[in-house]
């Protein structure tokens, strides 16, 4: 097995958000290889590691790791398998996860190891990573001519993100900045942007489709917040409805939308702003306020009705689910009670 390329990052890293290994291995034997798990992509929290886990050492498995400087426990703690058996020639991408908590500056390396036999490569790539507090308490204006400064929350705009706010629906649609823009790892597609959480939104800065109107896109927060509760009955796909009218019905994800939630949808941006349904409508309290919504959930948001504002522009109200993500993080309080 060899290591083709490997990056630990970013180099900055806010509690409760995640660390990135991404290593590029090829198999240059005539051996197929075999690993086990977990598999890539899996998310270890600090302090836990892979045999806490429930991944013990199966011998003769290939796994790769990271370990850090300082270290006094278990040697790679964090170990992640390759996936399916490495084929004879084949080079393969693979990325782990570990959510850190710790506030300090380490220097992290990776390996790769076959259990119970020796290290192919070992404490190298090494990166000096730092794992900061959030950026969300307010900053002063930065006097850089490239960003917007916001008093309302004290948090500065870059000016693409800026840019996109007010060409698509500014306040009303994505609410005020709750923090700087920093580098995030996404856990939807695995890559690295420049991000910036707003009240309703997390816009990502996409340096490969600059200049086109995908250059800022909006993350799928409404998948990330759902990812465990795709069993509940209301996240489940459904048949397509016989005989219903007034209702459409998304193949791509097995869910409707009808009523006022559709004209709402309709008339302020579909699909490329909320992205497609991924529940029914259902009542649910709000992490934010405490009260009690009927409400449906969308890719990248959720829409909220509420009664008391009926005939108004604010009877449909989009979820602030960009600060609810932050709060699950805990980086933000939310509702008491």
């Amino acid at each position: 097995l060899r290591v083709v390329a490997c990056e630990i990052g970013p180099a900055t890293v806010y509690t409760g958000n995640v660390l990135e290994v991404r290593m590029t291995v090829t198999n240059p034997s005539q051996t197929t290889l075999y690993s086990s798990d977990p598999p890539p992509g899996y998310i270890y929290e600090e302090g836990v590691d892979f045999a806490a886990a429930g991944f013990p050492k199966i011998q003769d498995t290939y796994r790769f790791g990271i370990d850090y400087t300082s270290n006094n426990g278990t040697v790679n703690p964090y170990r992640w398998g390759f996936g399916a058996p490495l084929v004879p020639g084949e080079e393969r991408d693979v990325v782990g996860y570990v959510r850190v908590k710790r506030r300090r500056t380490v220097t992290w390396t990776a390996s790769v190891v076959k259990e119970y036999v020796r290290y192919l490569v070992e404490d190298e790539f090494p990166r000096r990573i730092a794992v900061a507090d959030p950026p969300v308490d307010p900053v002063p204006p930065l006097d850089d001519g490239e960003s917007r400064y916001f008093s309302e929350t004290g948090h500065n705009v870059p000016r693409a993100f800026a840019r996109y706010w007010d060409a698509n629906g500014g306040l009303a649609r994505f609410g005020y900045p709750l923090t700087e823009a920093f580098e995030e790892v996404s856990l939807t597609d695995g890559g690295r942007y420049l991000t910036q959480y707003f009240e309703r939104a997390r816009f990502e800065y996409h340096p490969e489709y600059a200049g086109t109107k995908d250059e800022v896109l909006l993350g799928l927060l409404g998948v990330e917040l759902t990812v465990d509760r795709r069993t509940e009955s209301e996240f489940r796909p459904i048949s397509r409805p016989e005989g219903e009218t007034g209702r459409i019905w998304f193949p791509e994800t097995g869910h409707t939308l009808g009523g006022r939630f559709l004209t709402y949808w309709e008339t302020n941006g579909g699909l490329p702003i909320f992205g497609y349904p991924i529940s029914e409508e259902f009542r649910e309290r709000s992490r934010t306020d405490g009260e009690y919504h009927t409400v449906q959930y969308f890719e990248r948001n959720r829409f909220e009705y509420h009664p008391n504002y009926a005939g108004t522009k604010d009877e449909i109200m989009l979820g602030h689910l960009a600060r609810e993500a932050l709060i699950l993080r805990g980086w933000l309080k939310g509702a008491a009670g």
